[in-house]
């Protein structure tokens, strides 16, 4: 395995960084290195972004990059692909070079005895500092345009390898990484095609007046309840707005202007200005990305015919579907995310 480092001009200010973060990457490239070995995968890094490539062959090939959702998981936990893949990657990495980047400010690669982790909400696991909170480079850079920039400097890096088809060149988000996944095609001229994974187009917002309008459907809440509840949402997207350039003060986890990045515009509104192919893909067992199906109406509207939609019945946010036994009590789950995946690769390779 090889590690590699893009050498380029370098200013004054990426000088101060470069100096800054070297023995933060020398580090982490030494501690990845034995463990990349083990797992077939190649450690890079460009302009002080770690990421890694799963690829079977140094033969120019299709280039998959796969964006996670929201959250400040290293790349490879305790040896395994665990916080960087959901499915199994080596069939994909057969046909494309498989890659996944770093969250600023989070280690490529760390474990559970050197490195502490802290379940803050409904059981993310999240890399935390020695004093209990999330690393300042990720909190200040958790945002759409950050996260963009950084994988365009990947993206850039990767069209001028020998080993990278770079007419083939596709981003694939999960969750929030849609978003990204989107403006990263908008902005990108090498990215030709790229997929949308369990996302709602209108917003986070949207989704919690959804969940309320389904409690009071089913008699969860009461009406009056309902209401109240719509009313306080609001006001809570009013308060976001209000505070879009705030990167310091933070609302559920993340900085008023992380949460403003990907609320305004909507998702929506970014994939119909965008005229390059897309796939978006959800379980209809996720109540709450139900509305993609409205998405098709936008498209209707305004005469565009780049949309294709997959549906999988009864499926959840990663693709699951809860197992029950006779009396009603779910006793497990099944995951079918690599089925997804390969429905995905077939997409993409299908004309390009």
């Amino acid at each position: 395995m090889n590690i590699y480092k893009v050498s380029k001009k370098i200013t004054l200010l990426s000088i101060m960084f470069v100096f800054a973060s070297s023995n933060f990457i020398l580090a982490q490239n030494t501690q990845c290195k034995s463990v990349c070995e083990k797992l077939n995968v190649n450690l890079l890094n460009t302009e002080g972004i770690n990421f890694i490539v799963h690829n079977k062959s140094k033969k120019p090939k299709p280039t998959l990059i796969f964006i996670r959702g929201n959250g400040s998981i290293p790349l490879i936990i305790d040896e395994t692909l665990a916080g960087a893949f959901p499915f199994k990657t080596d069939s994909i990495s057969k046909k494309f070079n498989l890659v996944v980047i770093s969250k600023p400010g989070i280690p490529a690669c760390a474990d559970s005895i050197q490195h502490k982790y802290i379940n803050i909400k409904k059981g993310k696991v999240h890399f935390i500092n020695n004093n209990d909170s999330l690393p300042k480079a990720y909190v200040n850079n958790n945002n759409l345009d950050s996260l963009t920039k950084r994988i365009n400097t990947v993206i850039n890096y990767l069209a001028k390898q020998k080993w990278v088809n770079h007419k083939k060149i596709f981003v694939v988000g999960h969750s929030n990484g849609a978003h990204i996944a989107a403006q990263v095609a908008k902005t990108n001229s090498y990215v030709s095609k790229f997929v949308c994974l369990s996302s709602n187009p209108y917003g986070r917002f949207q989704e919690k007046i959804r969940a309320v309008r389904v409690k009071e459907i089913y008699d969860i809440v009461s009406r009056e309840e309902a209401n109240i509840l719509v009313d306080s949402i609001y006001k809570e997207y009013q308060k976001v707005y209000d505070n879009r350039n705030d990167n310091v003060n933070t609302y559920d986890s993340d900085t008023y202007f992380s949460w403003a990045s990907f609320t305004f515009p909507s998702l929506a509104s970014t994939l119909l200005s965008i005229n390059k192919p897309f796939l978006y893909v959800y379980g209809t067992g996720d109540v709450n990305r139900l509305d993609v199906d409205y998405l098709k109406l936008d498209f209707i509207q305004n005469e565009k015919q780049n949309l294709s939609i997959k549906k999988y019945p009864a499926l959840g946010h990663n693709f699951m579907r809860t197992i029950y036994n006779e009396e009603g009590k779910a006793i497990g789950r099944n995951f079918y995310w690599n089925k997804v995946m390969r429905d995905t690769e077939d997409w993409l390779l299908k004309n390009n």
